[in-house]
């Protein structure tokens, strides 16, 4: 599937600018309780990816809001026809436990994948209305109808038909997919608009925007990018955040803006303040990157490790940074800390599997895969990649354990029909060479 190309085309519209809003306070036991969007403190749910938000947009079905999503990507891909039914039957009831494991997307039989979340609720009538709010800069030219319409169906986001519907209305583009209205438009070019409303950010809409701590200092947009939502002053009642590294969609060093949106929308007269303490110094370690100024920031990160001892991202950084600095042994270990906190994190261990493997090192690699399953135990795909690299080893009987414990794995029909054949060729494979090797 090809990229969707628009989302590297941020885009600054030639119509004049009026700010919306939306969003939200997450209250299960009193849905109905509104708060003014950034003004009063509201608390945003942190989810994995977008399609894990589900469950929350779920809550408000019956008032059928309106959806505003900050994104690279409208989630929009088409849901499969064979489940189709499967997801009208299950969206609306699966208790949320239990909703959430099937949309992990590291799952061998997920309902769906993160691409499809907004497409699976407006299937299940959950919206009134999607309002997609794109990455944009002010510098850019604006977008021209037929190539927005071209980059929306090659990204697979839109059919033809619905494709066609976009147009040009007032400052924005509107069109209508599952016969509800469609609007496309940039932060600063916002439309207001009526009625109950929710706000979903993933933490993509940040990435083309960011372009460097000189140029664009990260708290800098983040704080701008809400500051205009506040200004819209609409009120919304819930907000979701999600952090998309599961699917490798962003690196695990972005991971930290999730917590930090979070507490901007707890506390949101931060917005008006100096940064805390503990983020000035990691903005100071942003800063410094462009300095090579290793030395302050390992200082800094030990510090940042001392103020917040369970933030996981903290020990994160400071990994990445013992690597900058060749103290391996180092590194790993603040790395086993953030993994401690934040199992996510353990996500590494396969890129640097990957870098042991170019270094002619497969025994380190191969204890980086074990690391990576010991944090990742319910990901097939780890334990996958895991058996691969045993078998080219020579280590049959251990790979063969592995593709035993996969193959009793229930794997989608939909998304890895190919899953169960492959598993069996490689499960005879690594019996034949065992037998070789005897």
């Amino acid at each position: 599937m090809k990229p969707i190309l628009i989302l590297v085309v941020f885009l600054s519209f030639i119509f004049s600018s009026d700010y919306c809003s939306a969003a939200s306070k997450i209250i299960s036991d009193k849905p109905e309780i509104r708060s003014a969007l950034l003004k009063d403190s509201q608390s945003a749910k942190l989810v994995e990816s977008p399609a894990q938000a589900l469950p929350i947009w779920q809550k408000f079905r019956s008032k059928k809001p309106t959806l505003l999503i900050l994104s690279q990507d409208p989630f929009l891909l088409p849901i499969p026809s064979a489940i189709q039914t499967q997801l009208q039957d299950q969206l609306p009831t699966t208790e949320n436990e239990v909703l959430l494991s099937r949309l992990n997307p590291h799952s061998a039989n997920p309902l769906l994948i993160p691409r499809m979340a907004v497409r699976a609720a407006l299937e299940a009538g959950y919206f009134s209305q999607i309002v997609w709010v794109l990455p944009s800069r002010l510098d850019n030219k604006p977008l021209d109808l037929n190539v927005l319409r071209q980059q929306l169906q090659e990204s697979g986001s839109l059919s033809r038909d619905e494709a066609e519907t976009l147009s040009i209305t007032e400052n924005h583009f509107s069109g209508r997919i599952a016969a509800i209205p469609f609007r496309i438009s940039t932060i600063d070019n916002l439309s207001s608009f009526e009625g109950s409303s929710l706000l979903h950010i993933d933490l993509s809409y940040f990435q083309p925007l960011y372009q460097g701590e000189v140029k664009t200092p990260l708290y800098s947009l983040l704080y701008q990018t809400l500051d205009q939502l506040r200004a819209t002053n609409t009120s919304a009642e819930a907000v979701s955040i999600s952090l998309s590294n599961l699917d490798g969609n962003l690196p695990l060093a972005t991971r930290f803006v999730g917590p930090t949106l979070v507490r901007l929308f707890s506390e949101p007269k931060l917005l008006d303040a100096p940064l805390p303490n503990n983020w000035e110094l990691r903005r100071k370690t942003l800063y410094l990157e462009n300095f090579f100024q290793n030395e302050k920031i390992h200082e800094i990160y030990q510090q940042l490790k001392i103020n917040t001892p369970q933030d996981a991202s903290a020990s994160y950084g400071h990994y990445r940074l013992l690597r900058e600095l060749k103290k391996g042994g180092q590194a790993l270990e603040s790395l086993s800390k953030a993994v401690q906190l934040d199992p996510v994190y353990g996500l590494e261990y396969l890129a640097l599997a990957t870098t042991a493997l170019k270094k002619k090192r497969p025994d380190q690699a191969l204890k980086m895969f074990d690391l990576a399953v010991e944090a990742l135990p319910d990901n097939p795909f780890v334990r996958m990649q895991q058996a691969e690299l045993l078998s080219s080893l020579g280590q049959h009987s251990k790979a063969s354990e592995i593709l035993t414990i996969l193959k009793q794995q229930t794997w989608s029909e939909i998304y890895y029909p190919q899953m169960p054949t492959y598993i069996t060729n490689a499960q005879q494979q690594a019996a034949q060479d065992l037998k070789e090797t005897e």
